[in-house]
């Protein structure tokens, strides 16, 4: 059963991010279509609630799937059993240790497998795929404090530590429980203040939007799904937006001047040339050797922008978020019942056999 639960939802997930990767793709594309798209803070708002409401539906899903009802919304063509057929159920029933028969039915016959060796090959695909995750956060995790260790602490910042340190060439900034950091590299203490001001404060926005904190799900999606194109293109288009909003930010609250912050922009993105990659946890401005990108954002900052008003941009987000999460749920109740676990008590059982031995089978 825990076989069959684990595949269902697996599957389940991986359609929920292609479904909700599609739908938020499309409103982006008509937003900016008809002139009615929403800032970049909003969109990010919008796109971490979807990554986590996924997650939650999922693990509701989880919590569903196998469990007998009398209302199911569709006749489960997957049944678990305890025997391949009743009359193998006095022998196979007394094996406590065994996990039961799958009844897969193709509307025209069921065939019984026994699902011992699925189980088996399931619980040990967990545990395995569960410790590589486990040592790839380990490491990553090891990697921060050593990037600790080896950087010297300029200031604290709104409970925010500023580090230099001489292995870098770009800012970033990551948090680790009761601790957020932003790391500066010690050759920009050496160019314009102006420009080392604007990177402090660009990695500092990053902490108060929830990057460095939500950086570590994002990563979660890559690893647990690494052969879905939707669910690697959604993280990368979240790393961008979180760049866009950072930058509407600083320039909307006037903290810096629009001609400078994109001088600072060009003057880092010379030296992320030639950076060696950052260490995963870490957010920031890590996307400025991608030319394209580069771009888009300088453009934005220097043109004037189509938003909705404050109070459209938050219904339009509630609705679009509302309206997924909906369908995410009646999603799962209709995957839930797919997949029914027909194992029932010994005494059912017996009542079951000599009922059936009455009427002649």
């Amino acid at each position: 059963m825990i076989a069959v639960k684990m595949a269902l939802v697996y599957l389940t997930v991986n359609f929920f991010i292609f479904f909700v990767f599609g739908v938020l793709k499309l409103t982006n594309c008509l937003g900016f279509r008809f002139k009615a798209d929403i800032d970049a803070g909003a969109k990010l708002r919008l796109h971490y609630m979807m990554v986590i409401s996924i997650f939650i539906v999922s693990g509701i899903t989880w919590l569903l799937v196998g469990h007998t009802s009398n209302q199911n919304v569709f006749e489960p063509p997957v049944k678990i059993w305890a025997a391949p057929s009743s009359k193998e159920f006095a022998k196979t029933y007394l094996d406590s240790n065994g996990n039961g028969f799958l009844s897969v039915s193709d509307n025209m016959s069921a065939k019984a497998f026994d699902g011992t060796l699925l189980s088996d090959v399931a619980q040990y695909g967990a545990l395995l795929g569960l410790g590589i995750l486990m040592f790839m956060f380990s490491r990553d995790l090891l990697s921060l404090k050593r990037i600790i260790k080896d950087s010297h602490r300029l200031r604290v910042v709104h409970s925010v530590k500023i580090l230099i340190n001489d292995r870098f060439l770009v800012p970033f900034s990551f948090w680790l429980p009761f601790r957020r950091f932003v790391v500066i590299p010690s050759s920009m203490l050496a160019i314009d203040p102006i420009f080392l001001r604007c990177s402090i404060l660009h990695e500092i926005q990053h902490h108060r939007q929830g990057d460095t904190k939500m950086v570590y799900l994002l990563k979660l999606v890559r690893v647990l799904f690494p052969f879905n194109v939707a669910a690697h293109r959604w993280m990368n288009w979240i790393s961008e937006i979180q760049e866009f909003a950072c930058d509407e930010t600083l320039i909307g609250q006037s903290k810096v001047e629009s001609l400078q912050y994109a001088r600072c922009l060009v003057e880092v993105a010379d030296h992320a040339l030639g950076q060696t990659p950052i260490p995963v946890g870490a957010t920031g401005v890590t996307f400025l050797v991608e030319q394209k990108l580069l771009k888009q954002r300088i453009v934005k900052m220097m043109t004037a922008k189509g938003y909705l008003s404050a109070f459209k941009q938050q219904m339009f987000s509630l609705a679009i978020g509302g309206l997924l999460v909906c369908t995410l749920g009646i999603s799962a109740l209709g995957v839930s019942s797919v997949v029914l676990d027909q194992r029932i008590s010994r005494s059912k059982a017996e009542t079951l056999i000599s009922r059936m031995s009455m009427s002649g089978e």
